[in-house]
């Protein structure tokens, strides 16, 4: 069983909770600006650092479906259950429940973040459930690029900025191309541990100076939106924003009580990653009239562990497990 890296899951714990909060503040403030410079690529970042590539492509895509089954399939669910809902609730632009179920599945087609209109065409979103699929996709192509495939995922990128410039493409497939080189930047990092490691300092300086400087101008990286203001500096000062925040994840590890709450946070993040989205989709937090930030955040927290808590019984109580347990008795 391989063992789980202390300051990642911190650092996992730190983005999604930003992630949840860049989403309740208002669009074009300070907290969100500084939020969406960093957060969706230090995911990819951090994935990139324990991804493992593997020889075996029969064992790549065994994998992928292990990670389908896990966060895409429950995120397409949520999409039809929460379409139901918000007709159920709010009898969202007056469909039929019939309507609503097939809008959800143009919603999962469609499979971006954001709304988009072309050549007159409406593009429903399917909303967080993006990074699911961007993140899936960009793990299976770099199991197949193989290792030390940095220059690969440099040319990948400005295509993938260049296109995304230009038009959206169904799931997200020019931010699958961004997304690869922030994947091979998190395993250069472990690849490189010892010299990052030695020049920690300087790289978090200057990840400090870049960062506030290029957030300061009022640029920053929105992939879902496909916004990169300063095309390579984007991705520069995402990456350095990125950095900052994994000293800090280390720093706390070590000094500080709060790492034992951030870690378990960062364990379940993709799990409150689907939970925020049902409630945000939905509305239902303002259906319960919870205003408070806050209180969202921390009952997004608690509903994925009481989930967390139910696939482990559910798991315990598996015919396997069982039998297992009876024989080894």
């Amino acid at each position: 069983m391989n063992k789980r890296i202390e300051w990642i899951d911190v650092a996992k714990g730190i983005t999604i909770i930003l992630v949840m909060i860049g989403h309740y503040v208002s669009y074009g403030s300070q907290i969100r600006n500084f939020i969406f410079a960093f957060h969706m690529p230090l995911f990819f970042i951090l994935s990139g650092y324990t991804f493992k590539f593997l020889d075996d492509k029969k064992e790549i895509l065994k994998k992928t479906k292990k990670e389908i089954i896990r966060f895409l399939l429950p995120a397409f669910l949520l999409t039809i259950i929460g379409q139901i809902t918000i007709k159920l609730l709010w009898n969202w632009h007056n469909l039929s429940y019939k309507a609503s179920f097939f809008l959800a599945l143009k919603r999962i087609i469609w499979g971006n973040g954001v709304d988009y209109d072309w050549k007159g065409i409406h593009f429903y979103a399917l909303g967080m459930p993006w990074f699911l699929i961007t993140l899936i996709v960009a793990k299976l192509v770099c199991g197949y690029l193989g290792k030390d495939k940095l220059k690969l995922a440099f040319i990948l990128m400005f295509f993938g900025v260049f296109i995304g410039n230009q038009i959206q493409l169904i799931w997200n497939l020019d931010l699958i191309m961004v997304s690869i080189l922030y994947i091979y930047i998190g395993n250069l990092l472990k690849e490189k541990k010892e010299i990052y490691e030695k020049h920690d300092k300087l790289f978090l300086i200057s990840s400090i100076l870049i960062f506030s400087y290029m957030l300061s101008q009022g640029k920053y990286i929105e992939m879902a939106t496909r916004s990169y203001p300063d095309g390579i500096l984007s991705i520069i000062e995402s990456v350095a924003g990125s950095v900052v925040v994994i000293e800090c994840s280390k720093y706390i590890c070590l000094t500080t009580k709060l790492k034992k709450i951030l870690k378990k946070v960062g364990e379940i993040s993709l799990i409150i990653l689907l939970v925020h989205y049902f409630e945000f989709f939905t509305g239902i937090y303002v259906f319960f009239s919870l205003d408070k930030i806050i209180i969202k955040v921390i009952l997004n927290i608690l509903i994925a562990f009481l989930i967390r808590k139910v696939i482990v019984w559910l798991k315990f109580l598996s015919p396997n497990n069982l039998e297992k347990r009876i024989r080894y008795k």
